[in-house]
């Protein structure tokens, strides 16, 4: 719009095309909300604000870019304690409140210990401490500790309850613990080392060494089931 040099005192008049996304006033445009194409389109529309004097009339066009999380804040308070089996559902808030976007990602830095699903429950595997992390990008994220406290075993047996073995033959006999997330260790023993032997406890892995009858015992504090081995030539 051109103006007269002369002209001391100029008073524009302003006006956006649609205040519910843009509004105008004495030149100081405000960003009210984000404008798309359509109700399922990402692409962002502009709108119109005019300034008019006489009968000259001028326009510009303003984009409101989406408003981005620059902050993330876990609200459950202090240390997350759980036991292995169970689970807790935590809430993340995003800043600045009016945020336009505000998508979480969910993450665990030791899955082994705890894992979080996509809606931010968390669920303990096995004793331990890990950090659960609410991030919205790299800056804007917020974690907190998980303590996973042990479960103790209540029952405890041996699949299979019998088994036959040729001499020289290795087979597993797995043991069940209940509940399933227990962590009690376990210890395995023989009745008869001459006729059967514990090739390797980690894996329940048993060999027959000599012809006869012998039981596998796998004992969890009190708790005990054992396994009946016939071995034959």
């Amino acid at each position: 719009i051109l103006v007269p040099e002369s002209s001391s005192a100029v008073v524009f008049e302003w006006f956006s095309e649609d205040e519910n996304y843009v509004t105008v006033e004495d030149g100081l445009v405000t960003a009210v909300a984000v404008k798309k194409l359509g109700e399922n389109s990402d692409e962002l529309s502009p709108v119109k604000v005019f300034a008019r004097y006489g009968s000259g009339a001028a326009e510009c066009e303003v984009t409101v870019k989406p408003l981005a999380t620059q902050s993330v804040k876990i609200q459950n308070s202090g240390n997350i304690k759980i036991k292995a089996g169970e689970s807790i559902k935590l809430q993340a808030e995003c800043y600045p409140e009016n945020a336009d976007l505000k998508e979480i990602k969910w993450s665990s830095d030791n899955a082994t210990i705890a894992v979080v699903d996509n809606e931010g429950t968390v669920t303990g595997k096995k004793s331990g401490i890990c950090y659960i992390k609410a991030a919205y990008s790299e800056r804007a994220y917020d974690q907190v500790m998980v303590v996973v406290d042990p479960v103790s075993a209540t029952s405890v047996t041996l699949e299979p309850s019998e088994l036959t073995l040729l001499c020289g033959q290795r087979a597993p006999v797995k043991a069940v613990l209940t509940p399933e997330y227990a962590t009690d260790q376990m210890v395995w023993t023989s009745s008869d080392l001459n006729v059967v032997k514990i090739y390797d406890s980690s894996l329940g892995m048993i060999e027959a060494v000599g012809e006869g009858t012998a039981k596998v015992r796998v004992a969890v504090g009190s708790l005990f089931a054992e396994c009946e081995i016939t071995v034959t030539k």
